[in-house]
């Protein structure tokens, strides 16, 4: 077992980041503070995809520090998505999988790709969110609505649903797919 906790790690990384961040949001790369790099001349530009990328996978911390993620979430508002998402896209992926409310835009723009139903599924059963006060948001919400409103045929979305009335650890969410499961049984009976 290692010989430290995740925020030992994580927030001082988060505090470097976001001392980093120009106020576009993005990373220049390589930082002003990283010595005998060899230099490239695309990369003397700011970093905005590799900011995104980090920006998702790190979204669970996104209470510790505001600032970085508010940035991050303005830089991906200025840029455009790709019509199609391809190998080198992934930073868009990544943001719009994992920070908070971006599953919908992942599913608007992408829900023609079986990839993104799968990506859904996974956020949806298994996301690590866990609530430490009442106004958070829960990624695996959004996600799940995106699975009912653009993937409302496929079985497994119901199956799903229905897991997470039961069984989410989110109170919050537990209490929402009930409601929803609540609202499909008054429908199927008209």
């Amino acid at each position: 077992m290692p010989d430290y906790q995740e925020p030992d790690i994580i927030l001082p990384m988060l505090a470097w980041l976001e001392a980093n961040q120009a106020d576009s949001g993005a990373i220049h790369h390589p930082s002003s503070d990283l010595k005998q790099y060899p230099y490239q001349l695309w990369w003397d530009k700011e970093d905005g995809d590799r900011q995104n990328a980090i920006a998702g996978m790190l979204s669970a911390w996104q209470d510790s520090k505001p600032k970085f993620f508010k940035k991050a979430r303005h830089l991906y508002q200025q840029s455009s998505l790709p019509e199609i998402l391809i190998f080198y896209d992934y930073h868009c992926f990544v943001y719009l999988a994992f920070c908070h409310s971006s599953a919908e835009a992942l599913a608007k723009h992408y829900h023609h790709n079986l990839e993104t139903f799968q990506l859904l599924c996974d956020v949806v059963m298994n996301d690590s969110f866990k609530r430490t006060h009442e106004r958070q948001d829960n990624p695996r919400k959004p996600a799940l609505e995106a699975l009912l409103f653009y993937y409302s045929e496929n079985p497994k979305a119901f199956e799903i649903l229905h897991d997470r009335a039961l069984n989410d650890p989110d109170e919050q969410l537990r209490e929402w797919a009930q409601q929803q499961l609540e609202k499909l049984e008054k429908t199927e009976e008209c």
